[in-house]
């Protein structure tokens, strides 16, 4: 379905998305903390950065993961050794082949491509 508008109504209507557009612009700026509003150098910046990530407590890894990565047991295979994985392979090198065979068999000539 196609909506005609009249021509002077597309004045208005570009004038009414110009006011949207420009009444959106600072809810951005809006919607930061309230206390960002001040300038500071990136020196100052940086400098406060830092302290509070140096400050923040470290977050203790979980166990599972510590023992998944420490982990030496015979169970533990690679990714390509397992059936997905064997899966994967396959069809990538099935894609691969079949692209390789398409690109030398192309029917299509055109000037463009000599």
């Amino acid at each position: 379905m196609r909506v005609w508008i009249a021509g002077s109504c597309k004045g208005t209507i570009r004038f009414v998305w110009i006011v949207v557009i420009t009444a959106l612009v600072p809810l951005p700026v809006a919607a930061g903390e309230p206390g960002s509003v001040t300038r500071t150098n990136i020196r100052e910046a940086v400098t406060h950065i830092v302290a509070r990530d140096v400050s923040a407590t470290p977050v203790p890894p979980s166990r599972a993961r510590a023992a998944r990565q420490g982990s030496t047991s015979t169970a533990s295979t690679s990714f390509f050794k397992s059936r997905p994985g064997m899966i994967a392979l396959v069809v990538a090198a099935a894609g691969t082949g079949y692209a390789i065979y398409s690109a030398q068999h192309d029917r299509i000539h055109s000037a463009g491509k000599q």
